[in-house]
């Protein structure tokens, strides 16, 4: 909870999960990866796959409003998921 308190809410807002677009949440895991927390904007970006796949069933939500289900499309791949050397 703290992950999505302290690095995805303040940039998400308080909006409903329906209205936030791969694009936004792609500009989120950036702004993390920017000050150096790479292995944080992976666990960010872990973490929002998980919380949008639940609420696709729960929220009626369709596939493209999910960032989960075109991550590479969307560019959210991008985020580096190792450590750098």
């Amino acid at each position: 909870m703290r992950l999505l308190e302290r690095d995805l809410f303040p940039y998400l807002g308080r909006r409903p999960i329906g209205k936030i677009t791969p694009p936004e949440l792609l500009t989120t895991l950036k702004r993390i990866e920017a000050r150096g927390a790479i292995e944080t904007a992976k666990r960010a970006k872990q973490t929002a796959s998980q919380v949008f796949r639940f609420a696709m069933p729960v929220a009626k939500l369709s596939p493209h409003q999910r960032p989960s289900s075109s991550s590479r499309a969307h560019g959210l791949d991008s985020c580096q998921t190792s450590r750098q050397a």
